[in-house]
């Protein structure tokens, strides 16, 4: 099990950095668009399970749980290994922003929501979401291509005689 994991993880790096080359898109739109929505789905499909059999304890426990690791395990590792934050995430570049801020209102209000409501959530919570990620994808998408853009030429300047 553990070998198919490594070996699929390996395959999603490869083909996704080979259509980022093919899309002419920059890498890390890929990485936090494709591959992040890959790598969780198999968690995406747990939690969807896990609360249509009631067990949203489950759910709720595997969303922070994986947060919790991806923030903290891999970022540490990352850091620890002195990666570097790539330029088009760091909070100067507009795309870098929209992630910083994202993640903070995405905590915040999940906080919000679930002590507001003494662990519970709503439908329309869920819709909101939705919603939210909808608008941060075509945010993301939208500030990494958005340098792929070829400019106007400017027009030719004309001395005087």
């Amino acid at each position: 099990g553990m070998g198919a994991v490594i070996y699929t993880a390996h395959s999603a790096v490869e083909h996704a950095s080979t259509i980022a080359q093919n899309l002419n898109a920059p890498p890390v739109i890929l990485g936090s668009l494709a591959l992040a929505l890959g790598t969780a789905a198999p968690e995406f499909a747990i939690n969807v399970k896990a609360a249509l059999k009631g067990k949203t304890e489950m759910a709720v426990g595997n969303i922070i749980g994986c947060s919790v690791l991806n923030l903290l395990a891999v970022g540490g590792l990352l850091a620890a290994t002195g990666t570097s934050v790539p330029a088009a995430l760091q909070p100067s570049t507009p795309l870098g922003m929209l992630n910083l801020a994202t993640w903070g209102v995405g905590v915040g209000l999940a906080s919000a929501t679930l002590l507001a409501n003494n662990g519970g959530l709503k439908r329309w919570h869920g819709f909101a979401a939705l919603a939210l990620y909808s608008a941060f994808l075509v945010g993301s998408a939208t500030l990494g291509t958005a340098k792929n853009i070829p400019e106007k030429p400017k027009p030719p300047i004309i001395s005087p005689v």
